[in-house]
């Protein structure tokens, strides 16, 4: 294998270890370091069609990227970083068998009332926008597009 091909693989390996650790609170499995590169040898000329993002640069500088990825998915629906979430969410669901937990399906049992249904989603829609600015502001003080 090449140097360039080696330093392309170790990137990647970097890519999914973080995205992995700040999404799903979880460690990648060698499975699952093998399907994400994988993904990108068959998949790898389609990739070029998508909007590029600088994902080296929102790992080395340890920006916040579901609020990068969140303004990205409404601002530019088919870039890059978005489908590589997509991967971690597949590679991620097969490695532990079930859907990522993100948040808790069982923290739902108590929304009984529709006060607090109304809250929840109010509250929901806040931390959204708040992550959408955010992660509008980071992408273009850090010209991550």
């Amino acid at each position: 294998m090449s140097k360039a091909g080696s330093a392309s693989s170790d990137s990647l390996e970097r890519e999914i270890i973080s995205i992995f650790n700040e999404i799903f609170h979880v460690t990648p499995e060698p499975d699952a370091i093998a399907g994400y590169l994988r993904f990108h040898t068959v998949y790898g000329p389609s990739l070029l069609r998508r909007k590029y993002v600088d994902i080296t640069k929102i790992i080395s500088k340890q920006l916040d990227l579901e609020a990068i990825e969140l303004f990205l998915r409404y601002c530019y629906p088919r870039n890059l970083l978005t489908c590589k979430f997509w991967v971690c969410a597949y590679l991620c669901e097969a490695q532990q068998g079930a859907p990522p937990s993100g948040r808790s399906r069982d923290t739902w049992d108590f929304v009984r009332s529709p006060l607090i249904c109304l809250v929840m989603l109010g509250w929901f829609g806040v931390r959204d926008s708040t992550k959408w600015i955010k992660g509008g502001f980071q992408v273009y003080r850090h010209h991550l597009i």
